[in-house]
């Protein structure tokens, strides 16, 4: 079997990554482990590739205990405070975490504040009756929040990257596709010039004719293979010209008997 293939590598440059601060959490009517806990949680889902969270816990060896108060302690409105913490640590920004309860219900709120300007980098925000619910939308709410630092995952824009193949490839499948198709010819024509020889003007000797014989052979194998190759060359080059949904697949066999091609792909 001969298989036929094409890949394209695509130069992207280097994703960005992110560091973020997430001090201690404001809570209102509800305990503050129990608050701590659903921002550590959070920020689990939140942190591993491309962004590294520093914890409170990490945050107060670095500061210190008082000093970290003293900065969280700042209202909303001081966004300044936010931004002094994130340049004493040297993280891109702060994230920020409200939890209260009202009732049954409980309400999340996460910022993230940039550490240059204290503006919005994200944010998002959750509510619940129980806490199983709570927990579900908290998850789904941090890979928002991804999203919103980072961009689409990374797969999804390798997928959209590669549904847009460059311009010169059609052009190049199907230009090799037409050599290889073009030697193949020469090579079946030869081999038919090797077979008529045989039967007009065979050769004196057994030995000489069983050489020309096999020469026959290969060239016409090496012909249909040639040929076989060019015109999935070419399919492939139609299809990638006239825009695809999925990546075109040529597929060659080559059996002693005969060869067939597969070309698989979508149209527009």
């Amino acid at each position: 079997m001969l298989g036929v293939g094409l890949s394209v590598a695509l130069m992207t440059a280097a994703p960005h990554s992110l560091t973020l601060a997430a001090p201690d959490v404001t809570s209102h009517n509800i305990e503050q482990q129990t608050a701590a806990y659903y921002l550590e949680r959070f920020a689990q889902k939140l942190g591993g590739s491309r962004i590294k969270i520093t914890t409170s816990a990490e945050i107060a060896a670095v500061l210190g205990i008082e000093r970290q108060r003293e900065l969280m302690g700042c209202g909303e409105s001081a966004t300044s405070c936010a931004a002094e913490l994130a340049q004493a640590l040297g993280v891109d920004g702060v994230l920020r975490g409200t939890v209260a309860k009202f009732g049954k219900r409980i309400d999340i709120t996460v910022k993230v504040l940039s550490a240059r300007d204290a503006s919005s980098m994200g944010a998002i925000s959750v509510q619940a009756d129980d806490e199983a619910a709570l927990i579900d939308r908290l998850d789904a709410a941090a890979l928002e929040l991804r999203a919103q630092l980072l961009g689409p995952p990374e797969e999804v824009v390798a997928t959209a990257q590669a549904s847009s193949p460059p311009r010169w490839l059609p052009i190049a499948a199907a230009g090799g596709g037409l050599v290889a198709a073009a030697i193949g010819a020469g090579f079946l024509v030869s081999s038919f010039g090797a077979a008529d020889r045989l039967t007009s003007a065979p050769p004196n000797s057994l030995p000489d004719a069983e050489g020309l014989a096999a020469s026959a052979r290969v060239q016409r194998g090496a012909g249909i293979a040639l040929l076989a190759v060019g015109a999935a060359g070419i399919a492939t080059g139609a299809l990638l010209f006239l825009g695809k949904r999925e990546p075109v697949q040529p597929v060659v066999l080559i059996a002693p008997g005969g060869s067939w091609i597969g070309v698989a792909g979508s149209l527009p």
